[in-house]
């Protein structure tokens, strides 16, 4: 994927080295989805716009709150979306991700 192939939202909140690890956590995301379906949301803006930007703008377009040093649970993170969005771009923080081994049924 090329540097223009990503929205202008994300490129102007993400550095370089932010987008490498969100196009390796894609790439990583498509292989395990081939296995276990873990989200349709894994192809161009999909990714970007629906797991990647609706993860983040909060937290990069709130510039007057400060998110630094707080804990953060990600309950049902399913394939990892916002948690691992939110641990890209603040790498300091502690994070805990709940997600349940078997899902709920419903009759």
């Amino acid at each position: 994927m090329t540097k223009e192939s990503i929205p202008n939202e994300l490129l102007n909140l993400l550095t370089e080295e932010e987008i490498i690890m969100f196009r390796e956590l894609q790439i990583k995301i498509q292989e395990l989805n081939y296995k276990t379906n873990l989200t349709r949301l894994i192809e161009g803006d999909d990714y970007w716009i629906s797991q990647v930007y609706d993860s983040l703008w909060t937290f990069k377009e709130n510039t007057n709150k400060n998110f630094d040093n707080k804990k953060f649970i990600d309950i049902g993170s399913g394939c990892g979306f916002p948690g691992f969005a939110y641990a890209i771009t603040h790498p300091i923080q502690k994070y805990i991700y709940w997600i349940p081994l078997k899902k709920q049924q419903t009759h």
